[in-house]
């Protein structure tokens, strides 16, 4: 039985899904065909996508892509994504949440 489907493997490119998982960017093309990641690699992508959520219900996909993918004052001018893939999730967190209360940044 197939694990259900995972929203930001149709939602993410393949090198910003392989950017927060540490996955080759072949492997996350072999998700959005279908294919399951690991345990452990979902799981990752289950947290970001709550993550993500926090951002609140108005943001759209390609703004919450753009979020991940911009320089963030909140985390020191890293972007999210390298931040989450350095496994810094709270720090992330926090900046997401402050997004979602309306410091934008």
């Amino acid at each position: 039985m197939r694990a259900a489907p995972l929203p930001l493997v149709n939602v993410l490119p393949p090198r910003l899904l392989a950017a927060l998982t540490g996955a080759s960017v072949r492997s996350a093309q072999r998700w959005r065909a279908g294919g399951s990641p690991r345990a452990a690699t979902a799981a990752r992508l289950r947290e970001t996508d709550a993550l993500l959520a926090l951002l609140g219900r108005r943001a759209s996909a390609a703004a919450r892509r753009a979020w991940l993918e911009a320089p963030n004052p909140a985390l020191g001018g890293d972007r999210p994504v390298e931040r989450l893939a350095r496994g810094d999730v709270a720090a992330v967190r926090a900046a997401a949440r402050g997004y979602g209360a309306g410091d934008m940044v």
